[in-house]
């Protein structure tokens, strides 16, 4: 996670105790959302150090409309890791 770790240090500082990043929704927000799925399946430890990722995507997804799209049954729920980087994960 090493070359991350500056840029979600300045991330943390900026948004600090927002809802969303700017203060309000904006696309940056659903950005944050997903790739924080990521960030916590590859580093577990990272939801403790940058708490505004999970706090983010808990906004992001009880937003009506997130919600009723994941309560469907098509929804597609979970994180897409393709097969290959799961191998990648599960060798360290």
């Amino acid at each position: 996670m090493g070359k991350y770790q500056e840029k979600l240090e300045w991330m943390n500082k900026f948004i600090g105790e927002k809802s969303y990043a700017l203060g309000y929704l904006t696309l940056l927000d659903f950005v944050i959302a997903e790739d924080s799925n990521y960030y916590e399946a590859l580093f577990p430890e990272i939801s403790k150090t940058f708490p505004f990722l999970r706090r983010i995507r808990e906004n992001f997804n009880n937003l009506p409309e997130i919600k009723g799209y994941y309560e469907r049954e098509t929804a597609f729920k979970g994180i897409f890791l393709p097969t290959k980087a799961m191998l990648a994960v599960e060798k360290k």
